[in-house]
Formats: structure tokens, sequence, C-alpha cells
């Protein structure tokens, strides 16, 4: 028996039993009227009562087929729904299977990669005390070398200068001697020629003695006379001789004793100076060694380093991917569900991944819109996180995907310079530019929202509308802050808020951007949009993107226009405040009086 969850259809269903009951009585009852027809021929009223028995029979009739026609109809629209149920059903069943699978990868890769970057950690710190060990022994062994070095420093230069006073003294000698030897060749000279006059003298004191002799007449005592003279002369000549032969050999003794000992002093000091060469050979081959080690473990550092380095791209890579497909998953929600909040606890993954975004969202701005001056990143503090939790609109933006999805047969182009967290595309799905974006809005009005989603009619009220009438999402949190305000604030108007510690909420959406228009500059018709141009063969855009002046565009970070509220759903509240050292240029507005 077919379950029906129409109470309507059940309604109609007991009508038509009711009617069929009709239809008998009226069955019985024109039995019976032709039986009075057939006995009262001639009775004008009977003929009348007939009349109207059979119009209302044929119109009972009619109602009845009619009914009959659409209980088939609901019959099969309910069938129809229960096949469409049945497949969801199975979609999800399929999609939760996939969910817990990739979930399963990546706790597995995440436990892979913590384990890695746990022993790469280890040996990164082993390498490190390795290295502060070997650097501790080199910086000893080059402080002992260097103080070895410096004392063969000093002793080279002790040796040197002793060496050099020992060759002044030794040249002071050798000039001495020489002198000495100058004057002892003279004396030499002088006693040659006093001998060779002596020698002269003899000849002539001969000569003289011969002549006195041949004569016989020369006196005898002046012979003899002459005789010692010439003794007395030979013999003080043979002293002298002696007395210079003497003194020339002790000379020449004393000569060659300061030779031999200039010989020996050169032999000392040339063995000194090899030693010297060779210690200092030595301690440069050590050094050498020292400074090859030196950078051995250099080389070592630097690569542990860039394994390090890879290991944590590497790990936040996973990290980044666990958190894309933690917040990837539509969460599997009753139809019969209202809107819920839940607060996120903060050792929740969700958390520490929507946290991290958060942050990370955070970039400079200008004083003002016209200003040359930039103003430092927001520093911010994140006090809760709510998951939200609403069918009605999730159902509405799952059915706009598959909607769009099966409207063509290749991926939505690639939007350039986007940061934001994409939405993993789940598989044999084409990518249609899911992001997780930030949408700023007053306090107040961020409770409306959650109830009944984005208005994109209402797009623009409060912050303009340079790209069209619809509703405006960032990919960075910093420029959604400027159009929030805080929970002291009476005012929606965000120019108006003077909190700067205020606490603020932002929404973060899942939006489906698909085909999205590039605008690069402002014309007349922009601020007038109320959906997307069209694309050249047709077929409309799905979003419009402000480009950033980066890439010839007119704001300076982007920003994304939808103008279908199927497409954009809310998923997370971020609560904030601002820390009091924080030097943004919202702060410095919101702290003007």
């Amino acid at each position: 028996m077919l379950w029906l969850k129409d109470a309507t259809l059940q309604a109609q269903l007991h009508s038509v039993i009711q009617a069929d009951q009709a239809e008998v009585l009226v069955a019985s009852s024109g039995e019976h009227g032709s039986q009075l027809a057939s006995t009262h021929q001639d009775d004008p009223n009977a003929s009348l009562a007939h009349e109207a028995t059979s119009d209302i029979a044929a119109r009972q009739q009619r109602e009845l087929e009619s009914l009959r026609s659409q209980l088939a109809s609901r019959i099969a629209s309910s069938k129809e729904a229960e096949i469409l149920h049945s497949q969801r059903l199975e979609s999800m069943q399929t999609e939760l299977a996939n969910t817990a699978s990739l979930l399963n990868e990546a706790r597995v890769t995440k436990g892979q990669v913590a384990g890695e970057l746990a022993s790469r950690i280890v040996m990164l710190e082993e390498a490190e005390t390795r290295h502060k060990g070997s650097m501790e022994s080199m910086e000893k062994e080059l402080a002992y070398t260097y103080s070895m070095l410096e004392a063969a420093e000093a002793a080279n230069q002790k040796v040197a200068a002793e060496l050099a006073s020992r060759l002044a003294v030794h040249e002071d000698a050798k000039t001495m001697h020489k002198q000495r030897l100058e004057s002892m060749e003279k004396e030499l000279e002088t006693m040659t020629a006093l001998l060779s006059e002596a020698e002269a003298a003899k000849q002539q004191m001969t000569s003289e003695l011969v002549s006195m002799n041949a004569s016989q007449d020369a006196d005898t005592q002046h012979r003899q006379r002459l005789e010692k003279e010439l003794a007395s002369t030979g013999e003080l000549l043979t002293e002298v001789l002696a007395e210079a032969d003497a003194e020339k050999s002790k000379i020449a003794g004393e000569l060659a004793s300061k030779i031999a000992l200039h010989e020996e002093a050169e032999t000392w000091h040339a063995h000194t100076l090899e030693s010297v060469q060779r210690e200092l050979a030595s301690m440069t081959a050590l050094l050498n060694e020292s400074e090859e080690a030196k950078e051995s473990i250099s080389a070592e550092l630097n690569s542990l380093r860039d394994a390090t380095y890879t290991a944590n791209t590497l790990l936040a890579l996973s990290r980044q991917h666990y958190h894309q497909v933690l917040l990837s998953q539509l969460p599997l929600i009753p139809p019969q569900a209202t809107v819920i909040s839940r607060d996120l606890a903060w050792d929740e993954p969700k958390n520490k991944a929507l946290t991290e975004m958060f942050h990370a969202s955070m970039v400079k701005h200008r004083v003002s819109s016209r200003s040359g001056c930039w103003c430092s990143a927001p520093r911010v503090s994140v006090t809760r996180i709510c998951e939200l939790f609403h069918a009605d609109k999730q159902q509405e933006y799952e059915q706009a995907r598959r909607a769009r999805c099966a409207r063509g047969a290749n991926d939505c182009t690639r939007i350039h310079g986007m940061t934001a967290m994409k939405c993993e595309v789940p598989p044999y799905w084409k990518d249609m530019n899911e992001y997780l974006l930030y949408h700023g809005t007053s306090f107040r009005k961020a409770e409306g929202i959650l109830r009944t989603g984005f208005d994109p009619q209402r797009g623009g009220d409060m912050t303009g509308s340079l790209f069209g009438k619809g509703t405006y999402f960032a990919q960075n949190a910093s420029k959604s802050d400027f159009y929030t305000t805080c929970s002291e604030c009476a005012s929606d108007n965000f120019k108006e808020c003077r909190h700067a510690q205020g606490e603020r909420c932002i929404l973060v959406a899942r939006v489906l951007l698909g085909e999205s228009f590039v605008e690069t500059a402002l014309t007349v018709d922009t601020k007038h949009w109320i959906k997307a141009p069209d694309q050249p063969d047709g077929t409309p855009h799905d979003s419009v993107t402000g480009a950033c002046r980066a890439d010839g565009g007119v704001v300076d970070h982007m920003e994304f226009v939808v103008f279908k509220e199927s497409r954009m759903h809310v998923q997370f509240q971020i609560f904030y405040a601002h820390v009091a050292s924080c030097n943004c240029s919202n702060c410095i507005h919101r702290r003007r009086q």
C-alpha cells in the first residue's frame, strides 16, 4: 500500500470514496427511477424528477472521473517524489560515504605528515645538537689553533729578534776584526819596510866592513861596535817578526772561532725557521680542515633547514587540504529542522580552521579611499564562532548548485587572484567556483540574515553599489570589517560606529560564483546592474568580480557580487574584537569623536 504523506491528498481520497458510495446510491436510484418511469409514463412530474436525477448522476459521474484523474496524478506525483527522495537519500549517503572516506584519508595523511614532521623535527634537533657540539668543538680548536699561532708567531719574532741581534754583533765583530787585520797588515808592511831598511843598512855596513877589511886601515874597535849593532838589530828584527806572527796567529784563531760561532748561529736559525714553518703549515692545515668541517656542517644545516621547510610546506598544504575538506561538506539536516545555531568549541577542528583562515585574510588598507598612506593590517581577537543550520536555505542552495552543474559541460573559468578557501569539488562534478567568502553587516541585521537569508534587492543600501544591486562579498575579512557595527551601536550605519574595541560579527557564506564577469572599470551602467552581464554567446554570467587595482581594476581588494539568493548560503558567524593596540584604518576612524 502506498504511503501518503500529504493530508490534502488523503482528504481527496476520502472524498473519492464517498463519491463511489454516492455513485452506487445514484445507480440504485437510477434503477428505481427507471422502474418508476415505466409505471408512471404519463405523469409529467415523475418525468421531471427522473431527468433531474439523471442530471445529478451525470454530474456526480463527471466529478468522480475528475477526482479519479486527480487522485491518479497525485499518486504519480507522490511516486515521483518518493523516487526523487530515495535518489536524494542515495546521493546523500554516497556523499556521506565519500566524505567519510576523504576524512579518513585526510586523517591518515595528517597522521603520516605529522609523524614525518615529528621525525624530521627530531632529526633537526639532533642535527642542531650535533652542530652545536661541533661548533663548540671547532671554536675550541680554533681558539687553541689561534693561540698556538700567536705563540708560534711570538716565538718566531723572538727568534728573529735574537738572530738579528746576533747577526748585528757578528757584523760588528767582523768589522772590528777586519779593521784590526788591516791595522796588523799595515804594521807588518811597516815592519817589512824597517826590515828592508835594516837589510840595506846591514849590506851597507857589510860593504863598509869589507871596505875597512880591504884597507886594513880601519879601526878594529869601530868594526866591533858595528858588529854589535848589527847583531842587536837582527835580534830586534827577529823579535818583532815573532811577535807579529804570534799576533797574526791569535787574530786568525779568534776570527775562525767567530766564524764558527756565526755558522752555528745560522744553522740554528735555519733549523728554528724550518720548525716554525712546519708548525705554521700544520696549523694552516688544521685551520683549513676546520673551515671545511664548518662548511660541511653549514651545508648539512642548510639541507636540514630545506628539509624542514619542505616538511612545513607539506604540512601546511595537508592542513589546508584538511581544512578544505572539513569546511566544504554541507551538513546533513532533517527537512523539518528549523534554524539552528551552535557554538563551536575552541578545540574543534572547524573552529581552528576558521580562526586561522580569518586571521590570514587580514590585510592592509588605506587611511582613506583616496589616500596614498597605508595602515597596518587589523589585529583582532576571535571571541566565539557559531555554526548555522538552515534546512530550507541549504536545500535551495543545493538545488541551485545541481541546476548550475547541469547547465554546462565544462568547468567554470578560474578567477585570477583568488586567495579565499575554495570548496572541494565533489567527484564527477564540475568546478563551479564555490568559495567561502566574508560578508560584513551591522550587528543587528546579522540575526535577520541568519533567519531569512541574503536579500540581493537590498544590496548596497548602506555601503553603495559599485557593481550593481546585489549581495557583496569579500575574500579579506578586513574589507568586510569596514561595514560592521558593534554590539554597543544603536544604529545600523557603520559610519557612525565609534567603539573601536566593540564586539563585531562577520558572516561566512558558501557562495557559488560560477562563471564570473570580471569588471575592471566603472561605467554609467555598472551601478544599475540587477543581474550579471551576458557572455558573448548570450549565456548569462553567474556573478560579477570587481578586480583589484593590481590587476587593472578600481578597488584595492577584490569584491564579488551575487544577484540570486539561492546561490549564497550562510554557514558560520565569527564574533571578534579589535585589540587595544590595533592601528588599522578602521580603528583610526572609529576612535575619532
